[in-house]
């Protein structure tokens, strides 16, 4: 009949099928394995990636106790600057007073040629005129490096104040993720 080779095809693939399946693996459980095989691939990336982050909060911790040790250096040396600079206005102030009230030290140079007793005397005044010119200069020059250093340190704190909250700040970010 004409079903006859459609029926003997069919029945021939039916037989393959079945010597296929028997000889082979199961599809159930070649499915299995593969689906264990990506499970296993996603732990892998995922124990890779926690990995990563904890390196990247092992670092962050470690710049964040860096920034914490610069902040106390910096801290004292600014309380060293700071009293520096205000011994230092102390003393400008004391010299401006003083120059000002017109005491020996703020002789001008017209008090110093008409208090002269001799050409000796005149010599030994302007000598001593000179030398508190001098101290003068040096007292002004170290109010402005106490002022800058203040200024500084100031600076170096603000930046690494920020720094810390960029840290901080990336921390919590990665912590969200």
């Amino acid at each position: 009949s004409r079903h006859a080779p459609a029926a003997a095809l069919l029945a021939l693939a039916a037989a393959l099928l079945v010597t296929g399946s028997a000889l082979g693996q199961p599809a159930g459980i070649a499915d299995k394995r593969a689906e264990a095989q990506r499970v296993l691939a996603e732990i892998r990336e995922i124990d890779s990636s926690v990995a990563r982050a904890a390196e990247a909060y092992n670092l962050a911790t470690i710049e964040l106790d860096r920034i914490a040790r610069e902040q106390r250096a910096n801290g004292r040396l600014l309380v060293v600057a700071k009293s520096n600079l205000g011994r230092a206005q102390r003393n400008l102030e004391q010299r401006l007073v003083a120059i000002y009230t017109g005491s020996p030290n703020g002789e001008s140079a017209l008090e110093v040629l008409l208090g002269a007793t001799s050409l000796e005397d005149l010599f030994a005044r302007l000598d001593t005129v000179e030398r508190v010119s001098d101290q003068d200069a040096h007292v002004l020059g170290q109010v402005r490096t106490f002022r800058s250093q203040v200024q500084r340190q100031r600076g170096q704190l603000a930046r690494a104040r920020k720094s810390q909250s960029e840290i901080v700040a990336q921390r919590a970010a990665h912590k969200r993720d």
